[in-house]
């Protein structure tokens, strides 16, 4: 089976080494190589370089091809000619993929094309999140148009959870036989071990996540004051000076650790016995299931997608405002048997649902679903 995936509009695999994303990213495939024999092809938007970054897969870069543009207009327009340019070098493929909305032009072409069946997969629904950031409602429309155009020209329409599934299928049409779910999937290595867990951190928390308003932040800082507890933030954005000036006002010790590979990273979470979430809106977060699968302890702010994951009182802690979750912190620094139950929970519930094995089985299924020899 030889399946073709689309990278991101834009985006190269330099771009997944320089931001921490290469390794993890390319587990899936590996996995489903070694396990399903599956042959994969890569079309990135980058140059030469992404050859010799990924030197284990067939990658066409698509700026090798063509010229990128300063102008970002006449990229977008040759996006759509990329197509036609490079079909004389894909070897035939069974199947055609895309991990995100944007691009998603780019493969419904190449299907066309090859009069191949289209996957399209997104790990949020960015027409919701073009409403939830007041985004211009020229763009809030062009991202609803093209999740519609994606969902009428995919066989298959991914979303990570059930909260997209259910908003898609009331919002768009043609959705019934097209919209299904696949969680978001990560390394299930960690075993449980419980007197490593009580050697963890427990006067610090660790947050990971770009530092903008969507992570929600100033209201961490604000929830932790008069905690004697410092918060360990990983991750880099356009606020850092603004929450230093707050988490100083409030004499809120906030310690930035800038940004790690996703394989440091995962070093990071088993410092921590717990992992807060102050998000304002997630998909199916990639860092809270990490947190869980690491042994922390997840306290998230209540929205419905971190509701899927998180069991309130058996796999991690829900909140819904500062008081609540000032109560949760406090609560779990001096009852450490609830943290070891807590933490067993959340390890086992990935296991069963979003562990690497797991997914990487479900997304073959979806394979087979439309693969016609």
């Amino acid at each position: 089976m030889h399946v073709l995936i689309v990278l991101t509009y834009g985006v190269s695999f330099r771009d997944w080494k320089e931001t921490g994303l290469l390794e993890r990213e390319m587990k899936l495939y590996e996995r489903l190589s070694k396990d399903k024999d599956v042959h994969f092809t890569f079309l990135s938007f980058g140059n030469s370089e992404d050859i010799n970054i990924v030197k284990n897969f067939n990658v066409i870069p698509l700026y090798d091809l063509i010229e990128r543009k300063k102008s970002k207009f006449r990229n977008f327009i040759n996006s759509f000619i990329i197509p036609f340019k490079v079909k004389k070098l894909i070897e035939q493929p069974d199947i055609i993929k895309t991990n995100q909305l944007m691009g998603s032009w780019v493969a419904i072409i190449l299907s066309f094309i090859f009069l191949k069946p289209l996957i399209v997969r997104t790990g949020y629904d960015a027409y919701s999140f073009s409403k939830y950031e007041n985004k211009s409602t020229l763009k809030i429309f062009a991202y609803f148009l093209l999740t519609q155009i994606s969902i009428i020209f995919s066989n298959i329409y991914l979303v990570t959870s059930k909260t997209d599934e259910t908003f898609l299928k009331n919002k768009f049409f043609k959705t019934k036989n097209t919209v299904s779910i696949l969680p978001n999937w990560v390394d299930e290595s960690y075993r449980y071990d419980k007197k490593e867990i009580n050697k963890r951190i427990k006067n610090k928390i660790l947050s990971v996540g770009r530092l903008e308003a969507q992570k929600n932040y100033s209201f961490l800082i604000n929830s932790f004051k008069g905690l004697d507890i410092e918060i360990d933030i990983v991750g880099l954005g356009s606020e850092k000076e603004k929450l230093t000036k707050l988490s100083s006002s409030n004499n809120v010790k906030v310690n930035f650790l800038g940004r790690y590979s996703n394989t440091e990273l995962l070093n990071i979470y088993k410092k921590y016995s717990i992992f807060v979430s102050t998000s304002l809106y997630e998909g199916n977060s990639k860092s809270i299931l990490e947190a869980m699968a690491s042994g922390c302890v997840v306290v998230a702010k209540y929205n419905s997608n971190n509701k899927e994951i998180i069991r309130n009182n058996k796999n991690g802690f829900l909140f819904r405002n500062e008081h609540e979750l000032k109560e949760i912190i406090q609560q779990l620094i001096y009852d450490n048997e609830m943290i070891l139950d807590i933490s067993q929970n959340a390890i086992n519930f990935i296991k069963q649902n979003n562990s690497l094995s797991y997914i990487s089985n479900e997304e073959y299924k979806y394979y087979e679903k439309v693969y016609k020899p």
